[in-house]
C-alpha cells in the first residue's frame, strides 16, 4: 500500500503509521530482556512499515502532478525514513553488546502481545491499507474529473473562436454591401428634393401697386 498526504486531506494515514513506527523502535531499543532473535523479529516488522512509507514517497515523487503534496512535506517524510533507518541500525549494533538471551513465552508476548492482540494489529494494518488505497483511488478520480472538465472547456473554446471569427467576417461583408446602397438612397432623396418647383406668386413693388 502507498501512503500520500500533505495538502491532499486529513484522511492521510501516514501520521498514524509514523506514530506506530516510532513507538515500535523505542520499544525495541529499550527491551533489554529480549533475545537477539526477538529484537530482530521486531525490527523486521518495523522494516516492513518503513519500506511501505519509502515506496509511497517514491511514488509521490514520480507522480507530482497527481498528488498535491508540497516539496517541504516530501522532504520531511524522507528525513523521517532516514531517521528510522538510523535508529534501527543503532538497535542492531546494540545486539552485540548483550541483550538478554532468554526466549521465554512471556518475553515473546511482551514483544508481540497476546495472540488476540497480534490478530487485532493485523486487522488494523489491513484496514489501514484498505483505507489508504480507497483514499488514493478517490484522489485519482478527482484529478481525472478536473482534467476532463478542463479538456471540455478547452474544446468548447477552440470551437467558439472560429465561429466568432466567421460571424465578424459576415457582419463586415453585410456592412460593406449595405453602405453603398445607403449612400445611393440618400443621394436619390436629395436629388428629388432639389427638383421641386419654386412657388410663384404676385409681385409687389412698393408705391406702384400690383402688377
Amino acid at each position: 500500500a502507498d501512503l500520500t498526504g500533505g495538502e491532499m486531506g486529513d484522511q492521510d494515514p501516514f501520521h498514524s503509521l509514523k506514530s506506530e513506527i516510532e513507538t515500535a523502535i523505542q520499544e525495541a531499543a529499550s527491551a533489554h530482556g529480549w533475545s537477539s532473535r526477538q529484537v530482530e523479529d521486531a525490527l523486521s516488522r518495523i522494516q516492513w512499515d518503513v519500506d511501505m512509507v519509502e515506496e509511497s514517497i517514491e511514488r509521490i515523487v514520480a507522480n507530482k502532478e497527481r498528488f498535491a503534496m508540497s516539496n517541504d512535506e516530501i522532504q520531511s517524510r524522507i528525513k523521517c525514513v532516514q531517521n528510522w533507518k538510523r535508529q534501527m541500525d543503532d538497535v542492531r549494533a546494540d545486539l552485540t553488546g548483550g541483550f538478554g538471551k532468554t526466549s521465554s513465552k512471556g518475553s515473546r508476548e511482551a514483544l508481540l502481545g497476546s495472540k488476540q492482540e497480534q490478530e487485532e494489529r493485523a486487522k488494523a494494518k489491513k484496514a489501514l491499507e484498505r483505507d489508504n488505497q480507497e483514499f488514493m483511488e478517490g484522489e485519482g478520480m478527482r484529478q481525472q474529473l478536473i482534467h476532463e472538465e478542463l479538456n471540455v472547456y478547452l474544446d468548447a473554446l477552440h470551437t467558439s473562436v472560429p465561429r466568432l471569427g466567421e460571424m465578424g467576417l459576415t457582419i463586415h461583408h453585410e456592412l460593406k454591401e449595405q453602405v453603398p446602397n445607403f449612400v445611393a438612397d440618400a443621394t436619390s432623396v436629395c436629388a428629388s428634393h432639389s427638383s421641386f418647383p419654386t412657388p410663384k406668386g404676385p409681385r409687389f413693388r412698393a408705391g406702384h401697386g400690383e402688377k
